[in-house]
């Protein structure tokens, strides 16, 4: 498998150039999916609100039917040269008007995730510095603080993240596999190894729809391999391989890992036990089968893991803002690339700015991390992935109804049609149970406007402005 590479010089026309291979595309998929925030911080509430014991096969279920899409999704790449992942897709399928909304949808998905992520990495850091006598700094200056740190690296050319992110994703890979081990070898909870993941009635308990939700929610970035399409070398062939392997880490890591999780304390405990502290059953899992020194080194890779996320969707906006640029669908700026890093530096800085601004307004409103930003940008976040892979399922449907380009039907009909449908059903119980998501009626309706907004405008935009179709490939 294939290194990260190092990054050519930036050629004539400004465009981003790179030599990205499997691995390191992979290794921004993973990254941007925080496997340990995510199995630290989401599991437990998933488990609580969800399918409880048997959740953990919400993972492999979701896996599947995000393979489904995946399969259209790779089909149609060879044929979408250029960044911008659902963008590109949608805008070459259905039309420049939904190839707009599904940018808005994109960005506003991304955006959210970002300011959750930095807000939470932000207090979590403060209460580690507290917990080791440091001194009592607001949230809000630890934030400003990473989200400097993040700007640096999207800056830089891309490998300088790639590498830095690799290591953190080995560590926090690393460190999970201490406690599957951990748990498998002293045989788990007084009941013994969990057994409702591989037991289909235990599956329908509880919430399975929410679970699912859920499960699939863990997976939110991964279709960012096209993304770096201009900085993987040999495109074609890394892009559908990265996705297709990002896919089977994410999906096959959470699955043994919150079954170890589960294993620990028992399918009739579990959920007990997470009531108790859902931030908190990762860290006392690792405390009660590797050790209590676990439980402080699990914290701080918790931190490095929320880092590694924000700084992975700090790339994927700087790339949606520079070819939306191209496009002409951003101002010109955002399209420039470093002379020497090679980087969309002016989108990574208005980016950073627009962040900054966002996170003010919520800190001087006085939202704290956990309780209100989180609960505002997650239903959004979650909604709006849901919505987007739904609609490059129907794309990629479309694209391939004119003309098959010799790929098969399997490939291009049968499998994306059940991907389309898994996908569509998975929107409907999105909306459906918004107010569990948000955790507010007001703001789960104020969260399906802004989306709904996302979905008119595209249209609009492009029928009052006809110029911004004259470069849709012809299909």
């Amino acid at each position: 498998m294939a290194s990260v590479g190092e990054t050519t010089h930036m050629d004539e026309t400004g465009k981003l150039k790179g030599k990205l291979g499997v691995f390191g595309v992979i290794v921004m998929v993973v990254a941007a999916a925080a496997p340990l925030s995510t199995i630290g911080g989401v599991a437990p509430v998933a488990i609580i609100v969800g399918n409880g014991a048997a959740f953990p096969a919400m993972y492999v279920i979701a896996g599947i039917i995000l393979a489904l899409f995946v399969v259209g999704f790779n089909a149609m790449t060879p044929f979408v040269k250029e960044a911008g992942a659902f963008y590109s897709y949608i805008t070459m399928s259905l039309g420049r008007g939904l190839g707009l909304s599904a940018a808005y949808i994109a960005m506003l998905t991304y955006i959210c995730v970002e300011i959750a992520v930095i807000a939470v990495l932000g207090a979590v850091f403060e209460g580690q510095i507290v917990s080791v006598g440091g001194p009592d700094v607001p949230w809000w200056a630890w934030t400003g603080i990473f989200l400097l740190i993040v700007l640096f690296l999207g800056y830089r050319r891309i490998d300088l993240s790639g590498k830095l992110l690799a290591l953190l994703v080995v560590l926090e890979i690393g460190i999970c596999m201490v406690l599957v081990i951990a748990v498998v070898v002293q045989g788990g909870s007084s009941e013994g190894l969990s057994t409702a993941a591989f037991t289909p009635s235990a599956w329908l308990q509880g919430a399975p729809a929410l679970g699912l939700m859920f499960g699939i929610s863990g997976f939110l970035g991964f279709e960012a391999t096209a993304i770096f399409r201009s900085e993987a070398k040999n495109p074609d062939r890394t892009i559908g391989r990265a996705t297709y392997g990002a896919l089977a880490i994410v999906g096959i890591f959470y699955a043994v890992v919150c079954w170890a999780m589960v294993s620990a304390w028992g399918d009739s405990n579990i959920v007990a036990k997470a009531e108790e502290n859902p931030g908190a059953l990762l860290s006392a899992s690792f405390g009660a089968y590797v050790g209590p020194l676990s439980e402080q080194v699990v914290q701080w890779l918790l931190i490095t893991s929320f880092f590694a996320c924000v700084v992975a969707f700090h790339n994927v906006i700087n790339r949606y803002l520079y070819t939306l640029s191209h496009k002409h669908l951003m101002p010109k700026a955002l399209g420039r690339t470093h002379p020497t890093q090679n980087s969309p530096h002016i989108a990574a800085v208005v980016q950073t700015v627009v962040i900054a601004i966002l996170l003010a307004v919520f800190a001087g409103l006085g939202y704290t991390p956990f309780d209100q930003i989180l609960t505002v940008t997650v239903g959004v976040s979650t909604l709006g992935f849901l919505l987007l892979m739904f609609l490059t399922c129907i794309g990629v449907l479309v694209f391939f109804s004119r003309d098959s380009r010799g790929v098969s039907r399997m490939r291009t009909t049968v499998l994306p049609l059940l991907g389309a449908i898994a996908l569509g059903a998975a929107v409907v119980t999105t909306l459906m149970n918004m107010t569990v998501l948000v955790a507010s009626q007001g703001l789960a309706y104020t969260a399906i406007g802004v989306i709904v907004i996302c979905v008119v405008i595209g249209p609009i935009l492009a029928a009052m402005r006809p110029s911004l179709n004259a470069d849709v490939p012809a299909t």
